[in-house]
């Protein structure tokens, strides 16, 4: 897989948690972030686990109050100015971390490691 962990020469991780940032100045995690990264721990046959969305959840998981961040994949903002954001700018919603849950595609990614032998 292009991009990959294995083809970037990160070899031997064992376990990757992910999740979006909380408190005051949380910043949004794009969407795409996290199912890359779960796509890429999939290839590699490492167990992958979504925390949190954060304060952030993406508008299109049902969300409909709490202030808006339009994101790109490239982390920049474009609030306010709508209009000349790119294609795959997304509307996140600040609802708070346990309001954003942890769903991805409509699951939840629980995976752990194997216990050691």
């Amino acid at each position: 897989m292009p991009g990959s962990c294995c083809e970037s020469g990160l070899h031997g991780i064992d376990w990757v948690i992910a999740g979006g940032e909380s408190g005051r100045k949380a910043r949004p995690m794009h969407p795409q972030w996290a199912g890359d990264l779960r796509d890429q721990c999939e290839w590699a046959g490492v167990p992958y686990f979504l925390k949190q969305w954060g304060e952030f959840a993406p508008e299109h998981h049902g969300h409909d109050r709490g202030g808006i961040t339009l994101i790109d994949t490239q982390g920049h903002s474009w609030n306010h100015r709508e209009g000349l954001a790119p294609q795959d700018a997304v509307r996140m919603r600040r609802v708070g971390k346990k309001n954003a849950g942890r769903l991805l595609d409509g699951k939840h990614h629980d995976a752990v490691p194997a216990p050691a032998r």
